[in-house]
C-alpha cells in the first residue's frame, strides 16, 4: 500500500537523520548511512550548497539526483486519481507535503527530504515505486476480469432464473396462439406442475 511505503519512508528518514545529528564525526555518519539500506530506504545527504555529502550503499543502484531534484519533486500522492478516492492513511499534512514523486531514468521514486538536525544538512531518503506499481497495475487487471466474470455470471444465472420463472408463461401463450389459430376452444392449457399465481 502507498500510504505504508510513504510512511515508512517518513520514519526511516527521521531515524537516520536524527542518528546523523547524533554522529560525531563523517566515519559514523558513513556508518549511520550505509546502516540505513537495512531499513530498506536509500539514502543521500547533502550539504546547504546542494553537493552530495555521503550516500548509503544501497542493495540496488540509486538513481543520480540532485538536493533540487528533491525538494521540488512534485509534492503529490504517487497513485492514480481512482486510487486517490481512498483516504490517505497518514494524517497529518505536512508529511504529504515533504513527500513528492521524482522520475528518473523513467522509474519513479517516492522522495523525502528531512533536516538533520543543528547541522546544514539535508538527507533525502528514496523508495522505488516500481513494486508498489506493478502491484496495483495488476490489482487493476484483476478487477476487470472479476468484473467481466462476474457479469457474465450474473448475466448468465438471472436468463436461466427467468427462463424457469417465464415457462408457465410461454406454455399458456403457445396454447393460446393454438386454440387462435385452430378455432377450437375445446383444447385446454395443460396443468402447471408449480402451485403458483399461474398453477
Amino acid at each position: 500500500h502507498y500510504d505504508d511505503a510513504d510512511a515508512t519512508l517518513i520514519r526511516a528518514a527521521a531515524h537516520v537523520a536524527l542518528e546523523v545529528a547524533r554522529a560525531p564525526d563523517s566515519v559514523a555518519r558513513a556508518h549511520v548511512l550505509d546502516a540505513s539500506r537495512l531499513l530498506g530506504t536509500p539514502v543521500r545527504l547533502f550539504d546547504a550548497m546542494g553537493n552530495v555529502r555521503a550516500e548509503s550503499a544501497p542493495a540496488s543502484p540509486m538513481p543520480r539526483f540532485t538536493l533540487v531534484q528533491a525538494s521540488n519533486a512534485a509534492p503529490a500522492r504517487p497513485y492514480s486519481s481512482f486510487v486517490a478516492a481512498a483516504p490517505t492513511m497518514l494524517d497529518r499534512r505536512e508529511q504529504l507535503e515533504r513527500l513528492g514523486v521524482l522520475s528518473v531514468d523513467g522509474q519513479r521514486w517516492r522522495v523525502h527530504v528531512a533536516s538533520v538536525a543543528g547541522t546544514d544538512l539535508q538527507l533525502a531518503a528514496l523508495r522505488s515505486l516500481a513494486p508498489l506499481d506493478a502491484s496495483v497495475a495488476m490489482f487493476g487487471r484483476l478487477m476487470v476480469v472479476m468484473a467481466v466474470l462476474g457479469a457474465t455470471a450474473g448475466w448468465g444465472l438471472g436468463r436461466l432464473v427467468a427462463g424457469r420463472a417465464l415457462r408457465p408463461v410461454a406454455t399458456m401463450t403457445e396454447a393460446a396462439r393454438r386454440i387462435a389459430s385452430a378455432g377450437d376452444f375445446s383444447q385446454r392449457v395443460p396443468e402447471a406442475a408449480s402451485d403458483d399465481e399461474l398453477g
